[in-house]
């Protein structure tokens, strides 16, 4: 019989046993992941032994909804395109795979995904939350990092361009683009929170 079960989902099941017998993971030279891991699927002991792969599943369908959402907040409405990209998502055999067999991938996509979701909003306390779900995504694991650039000029691009339209002189496409790449106090706080929240979680995390 095929095991339907990731080799890293034994890592996490071992690794949250010694956080149920108050243990710290890091006893074991291999672990290299958030504590946060260990102590979500606390629920494999308190609940059932499946738990995490169910946790999983579910941040993978939340996943869906956020693209849902995300898209109908950026195509004006449009139902069918929306329904579209989030059953892309939700009937990709690759995800759905990844996530039943026990990998927390899923986790970090709804943060992701989550804070993309935010910066499609307006308002400063948007960013603020978006920030924050940033901050979380790159401690969970370091690679949505590489997202920062994007994320900034994203932030830059949509205050230069709200500014552009309320003025009645016209900016030039270079002087624009030149625009995007200077800070705006929602680029800079962005940056900010993020670190201020990646390094909370860090420290907090590490230091157990």
């Amino acid at each position: 019989m095929l095991n339907l079960c990731s080799i890293l989902y034994i890592f996490y099941c071992i690794l949250y046993m010694s956080t149920f017998q108050g243990q710290s993971p890091y006893q074991r030279a291999t672990y290299r992941y958030t504590p946060l891991l260990a102590w979500l699927l606390q629920g494999n002991i308190y609940v059932f032994e499946s738990f995490g792969k169910l946790l999983f599943a579910a941040c993978d369908i939340l996943a869906g909804y956020i693209i849902y959402q995300y898209c109908m907040i950026k195509n004006s409405g449009n139902t069918k395109q929306a329904v579209i990209c989030a059953s892309v998502w939700l009937f990709n055999p690759l995800s759905v795979t990844v996530s039943t067999r026990g990998n927390a991938e899923s986790l970090m996509a709804i943060l992701v995904l989550f804070t993309l979701l935010l910066l499609a909003r307006s308002g400063y306390t948007s960013i603020l939350l978006s920030a924050v779900t940033y901050g979380l995504s790159v401690h969970m694991k370091i690679y949505p990092g590489t997202y920062a650039l994007a994320l900034y000029l994203h932030i830059n691009e949509y205050k230069v361009t709200n500014r552009s339209h309320e003025s009645e002189n016209s900016v030039s496409c270079w002087y624009h683009h030149l625009r995007c790449i200077w800070p705006t106090p929602a680029s800079v706080m962005f940056a900010f929170v993020s670190v201020l929240a990646f390094l909370f979680a860090t420290i907090v995390c590490y230091s157990w």
